[in-house]
């Protein structure tokens, strides 16, 4: 199995924002957050090492707080652990992206059909503000502008939908797709995808239909899974 030997950023030009000590973070979940985060939003990249001593050193807790958040973060699918080489921030493979976009268009049927039944007013009101920002931004080409409004509608979504269990399986395929998403250039190809398919699924949640609202929000992420496609036959180096 081949693995970079790129370090743990964090660790080898420690900045003072994270320089955060025993007080402010010390248990096995402030851990496992701390290194999720770096994970989830790029500035550790696929294939890191994630080197346990400097870390723990790092930090002020001990190499038994690192091992079992760590564990935790790979129950959660976000970090490897090769026997006698170490933990590697995990690295997804093409197969392995489609498999989670396919998951993830499954939950959305649910998540679709739930929330045309579920939602207030108040609620839908805040979706269809959501989506005119995401329009104004699409117009404007403004990617990260963009993508903060499509991540928020879709969480919002998620949450009206008051099914936790939903929620939580969602939420840990999203943390993996994130491993191939936040290096890839998908809030460009965005831009040239219209929000044809946000408008689709508020309209339906206005007419009261679960199953269109479902078609639709399936039919969105299936079409994020065929841009995947797309930008790999593009480049495929």
């Amino acid at each position: 199995m081949q693995q970079t030997d790129q370090e743990l950023a964090a660790v080898e030009e420690p900045e003072a924002s994270d320089a955060i000590r025993g007080a402010a973070i010390g248990g096995v979940e402030d851990i496992r957050r701390y290194i999720e985060d770096r994970i989830l939003d790029g500035t550790l990249a696929g294939g890191a090492r994630l080197k346990e001593l400097p870390l723990a050193d790092r930090l002020g807790v001990s190499r038994g707080i690192i091992r079992e958040a760590v564990r935790l973060l790979e129950q959660a699918g976000l970090v490897t652990v090769v026997h006698n080489h170490g933990v590697f921030i995990r690295q997804l493979s093409l197969e392995e992206v489609l498999d989670l976009y396919d998951v993830r268009a499954g939950l959305a049927r649910s998540v679709g059909r739930l929330v045309a039944t579920r939602i207030t007013k108040d609620e839908l009101d805040e979706l269809n503000g959501l989506f005119d920002r995401m329009e104004e931004a699409r117009t404007a080409l403004d990617a990260d502008r963009y993508e903060t409004h499509h991540l928020e509608f879709h969480e919002r979504l998620l949450a009206y939908t008051r099914n936790p269990l939903l929620i939580s399986l969602h939420e840990q395929i999203e943390k993996q797709m994130r491993l191939f998403l936040c290096r890839s250039v998908v809030s460009l190809a965005r831009l040239r995808h219209s929000n044809r398919y946000h408008r689709l699924v508020l309209d339906a949640i206005v007419e009261g239909d679960p199953e269109a609202a479902a078609e639709a929000l399936e039919k969105d992420i299936l079409h994020g899974r065929e841009r995947v496609l797309d930008s790999i036959n593009r480049d495929p180096g």
